[in-house]
């Protein structure tokens, strides 16, 4: 009876699993792919880029293939994104609400900004090969007001606010431009 019990339960929570990750999502536009139908020059290029990635997965958004995993001794998830020929495009590093994970400048910024009251959501960083475009995104929220992404760029050791944007689920592309 137990063993009957307990496998309805572990169907039940399979199930859920799998029904949650139908939603609607930034991945829904995503291939999942399995390693063998990557290009060569990708793997290649990620490998050499990021030799101690951990639990990665390959997908194809749009014509480019990204690779999620993990990083910094697994505790940061990332997606790098390539070509099919092997160039870098972009990383995304989704450092949840660690603050140690931003540079000094960005705190600094960030606590003398009339957002510093607000509760720290989720940062992240956006590295491009183009460095010029390397930019911190800090979402904040309050009561009663709209969740708040605030873009920043560091430039000669000093962190701008370039951008203010209410809430979206709008997530940085490599052919995004700010």
């Amino acid at each position: 009876m137990k063993t009957t019990h307990l496998a309805l339960c572990a169907l039940a929570l399979a199930a859920s699993t799998s029904l949650a990750a139908c939603g609607n999502s930034d991945h829904d536009h995503d291939t999942d792919l399995k390693p063998s139908a990557v290009p060569n020059p990708v793997t290649t290029a990620f490998i050499a880029q990021y030799p101690t990635a951990s639990h990665v997965e390959w997908e194809k958004q749009g014509r480019y293939y990204k690779a999620d995993f993990r990083t910094k001794g697994g505790l940061v998830e990332a997606d790098a994104w390539y070509t099919s020929a092997g160039q870098w495009a972009m990383t995304q590093f989704d450092y949840g609400q660690n603050t140690l994970y931003l540079p000094n400048a960005v705190s600094e910024a960030f606590v003398k900004s009339q957002y510093s009251t607000w509760k720290l959501d989720d940062i992240d960083e956006y590295q491009y090969p183009d460095t010029t475009r390397n930019l911190y995104i800090i979402e904040v929220e309050k009561p009663g007001s709209p969740d708040t992404d605030l873009y920043y760029r560091l430039a000669d050791g000093t962190a701008q606010l370039i951008r203010t944007v209410t809430h979206s689920d709008i997530t940085p592309t490599p052919d995004t431009t700010f």
